[in-house]
């Protein structure tokens, strides 16, 4: 993908996800079913349905467009419960999490730009540490609950979508076609939820110690 592309509409619709995913967190108020956990299993499931959808449309305009958008609303609705339970306990906890997730990502999206480094060796390695932290993290809400346990593990997955950025950043440089704009979003728009998620976590567990 050309960078030029990458400027001028990857990174508008990398924004304007954010914003529809604002709203959908905001809509979850009038969907009291999305805090059940029935709930949030479907729309859990409907999330993935237009995630796949998203990537075998990428190029079908205007569809891959509504697709992203449909899928950063419901993303909005999936990520509602710990955006409501931090905005309950200080609402100040989601604008630090959201200023540090935002330096983090973007500058790690212009050093991409600017180094002629790749990393997309990186893959396997990110994936197979991603595996393991899903893994420690189902053991740790069945079995164990220990909140440094569960500490650590935020600033494990914390590195590991940094790390993501830098190899989805060198995919869609290299491997992507400038018709693929919506994919790069979608790829970049997930690395930065989770990391802005998990700091909120960690943000919100070194609270409770306090």
């Amino acid at each position: 993908m050309k960078k030029e592309i990458f400027r001028e509409r990857v990174m508008p619709l990398f924004g304007i996800s954010l914003l529809i995913m604002a709203l959908g967190s905001m809509a979850s108020k009038s969907l009291s079913f999305v805090f059940t956990t029935r709930g949030l299993f479907i729309v859990v499931i409907l999330e993935f349905v237009l995630l796949i959808l998203s990537m075998l449309m990428k190029r079908k305009e205007p569809w891959n467009k509504i697709l992203l958008f449909l899928f950063a609303f419901v993303t909005g609705l999936t990520s509602a419960p710990i955006f409501v339970l931090a905005f309950s306990i200080d609402p100040k906890l989601l604008v630090e999490a959201f200023i540090i997730t935002s330096v983090f990502f973007f500058s790690l999206v212009l050093y991409s730009l600017k180094t002629k480094k790749d990393f997309r060796s990186l893959g396997g390695f990110l994936l197979a540490l991603l595996v393991v932290t899903i893994v420690a993290s189902i053991i740790d809400i069945f079995f164990m609950k220990n909140r440094i346990f569960s500490l650590g593990l935020d600033i494990i997955v914390i590195l590991i979508f940094l790390g993501m950025i830098l190899y989805d950043m060198s995919r869609i440089l290299r491997d992507y076609n400038d018709e693929d704009y919506t994919a790069a979003t979608i790829a970049l728009y997930l690395d930065f939820l989770n990391i802005f998620i998990r700091i909120l976590s960690f943000l919100l567990r070194a609270k409770e110690r306090e």
